[in-house]
Formats: structure tokens, sequence, C-alpha cells
């Protein structure tokens, strides 16, 4: 019987000296989509060893080398003559890399998860990442600063991975050049870790929605949402404008109460109960199980259910008369 042949390790040449979110993330997402174990990374300016790189079918050229060649493994950006844009913003070397690799990517780590995962499902995580990861790297590697603060101040959700990569850049007074290259390998660990957890809770977010509409429409008409198993809700609870509160397990085999956050006026529970020990809450409100009220007022937590529902209804109804 004939043994498979080896595959052939991918070689990702990337620039040396100090890094960048683009570089570093653009070697992450290589890396996790070709297995960490199949990449060879080298970190050079050499001229001849980038052209070497650029002959090779199987190395990908990255923030060097002055092209931008998908067919042939280039993506720099650096280039006058560079056009090439993405939902209008000019990419970085991640923003290249994630529009030829996102989607693969984004498989790689869900096949771990569910060997059923849809087209549909695959397209939101893509979307999401691109808008809150890929895109601030972009505009921030390429000095549109002023782009940068109006897109996060639009983005709530927008991710600020660029000042921790900066920050394990070693500092001036390091002047060991192999420091450089210590910290870059930390950086592209981090960020692959980053990637992937991004990726899984994006996952879960997708997979709740199903779960979540179980329990919208089973509660439809109520103030209240109960649902038996926590999944991700807040985003899907916009839908349903009439919820005050969603009910959910803890992981303390408790029962917990959030409000609802809308723009307009949002439910608290009542003010005297904000912060209070639990000894004084339970004289104050009259259940056993209370445990504890957020000093904000927008949480609660009881040992017991349905004792917890009739604090809402109550809480509510006071709330709505105030």
């Amino acid at each position: 019987m004939k043994k498979s042949p080896l595959k052939k390790p991918k070689t990702i040449v990337v620039h040396d000296g100090l890094f960048h979110t683009d570089d570093v993330t653009s070697v992450a997402i290589l890396s996790i989509v070709f297995d960490r174990q199949n990449v060879c990374i080298i970190r050079t300016r050499d001229e001849k060893i980038i052209n070497s790189a650029k002959e090779d079918v199987d190395s990908f050229v990255i923030d060097v080398g002055g092209q931008y060649d998908h067919k042939n493994g280039l993506y720099d950006h650096h280039q006058r003559d560079f056009q090439f844009r993405i939902d209008g913003i000019k990419p970085s070397s991640v923003g290249l890399i994630f529009y030829h690799y996102g989607k693969k990517l984004i498989q790689k780590i869900t096949k771990g998860i569910s060997t059923d995962v849809s087209k549909d499902a695959v397209d939101i995580i893509y979307s999401r990442m691109l808008e809150n990861i890929i895109k601030p790297i972009d505009l921030s590697d390429n000095g549109l600063y002023k782009e940068l603060e109006i897109f996060v101040a639009n983005n709530k959700e927008a991710l600020n991975l660029r000042e921790f990569i900066s920050l394990m850049n070693p500092q001036w007074y390091e002047a060991d050049p192999k420091k450089c290259d210590e910290r870059f390998f930390e950086a592209v660990a981090f960020a692959e870790m980053f990637i992937r957890r991004f990726v899984e809770k994006e996952y879960g977010v997708v997979k709740a929605k199903e779960v979540f509409e179980y329990y919208a429409k089973l509660y439809n008409g109520s103030r209240i949402l109960v649902m038996e198993q926590f999944v991700p809700w807040k985003p899907y609870i916009k839908n349903y404008p009439l919820y005050k509160v969603v009910v959910y397990p803890s992981v303390k085999n408790q029962w917990v109460a959030e409000a609802v956050q809308y723009n307009g006026k949002s439910f608290s529970f009542p003010k005297n109960l904000w912060g209070v020990e639990k000894d004084q809450l339970k004289a104050l409100t009259g259940c056993k199980s209370i445990e504890f009220v957020h000093g904000t007022g927008f949480l609660a937590v009881f040992d017991d259910k349905d004792e917890l529902i009739k604090f809402c209804h109550k809480s509510i109804d006071l709330w709505q008369r105030t």
C-alpha cells in the first residue's frame, strides 16, 4: 500500500524588527488555517529571501515585497499603485489575508466544535470578525486615525487587539534584537488564541438564536422572559421590546434576573435594595432565597426561580408606577 506523500510546509515570510497587529494577525490566521506545525515563519527584509519566496508556490509573502497577488501568495499593501478596497476601506496585510482565508479560518475552528456548521453561520461570523477585529486594524495600520475614531465610535463592539499587540513589542531600552523575534512569536500565539475564542464565542451566539426564539415565543406577551438554559440573548432581545427582565440559570445553580437595556428608559430593581447585604435584603423583601441585588440595580440573584419571578413582577409593577 502506497503511503500518502508528506504535506509540504507552508513558508510565511514577514518583515523582521518591530511588529504590528496586521502582520502578527496575518501569521496567526494562516497558522490556524494550515496548522501551526505545517508552517515555517521567516522574519526578514532580505530581498533575496523575499524574492525567492515569491517564486515558491507554497510560500506567502506578507507586508513586504511590494506586491499584492493572491494567486502567487503576495500580500503587501504599501505600494503606491495599491488600489484594492474592502467595503470602501484600504486593507492592511491582515485585511487581505482575511478577505481570502477568513471563511476557511472560521470553518477550521468551528469544525472542532460541530460537524454541521452552515454556510450562513460562517458568513455571519465572517462579517462579525471583519467589522469588530479586521477593519479597525486596517484603519490603524494605514494611519487613518480619524476614520478609526469615527468607526469605533459607531461600532461599540469593535475589539482593540491593536494596543495589546503593540505592548508586546520590546521597549526602546531593550537593545537585544532577538527580543523582537521572541516577542513576535508570543504575539502570534496570543493572536491565535484571541481569534479562536472570538470565533467560538460568535458561533455560540449564532447557535443561540434558535434556543432564544423558542423561549421568546413561549413567553410571548409577558414582561419577563424565562430561559431554562442560558444562551446569549442580548443580540436578539431588541426584537422583543415588551420584555423588561430576562431570567436564566447561573453556573452556581442559582437564578439570575437581568434588566433588559434599551435605548430609552430601562427597568431597574428598587433602589433601596441596591448593593444591600443578603440578610438585610431578606428582611426588606420577605424573600427567603434572595442572594444579591447589584449596586446599580440591573441584576438580582436568587436561589429559587419561582420566588425570583414573583419578585421581578412586583419590582416591575413598582417601577412602572414611578
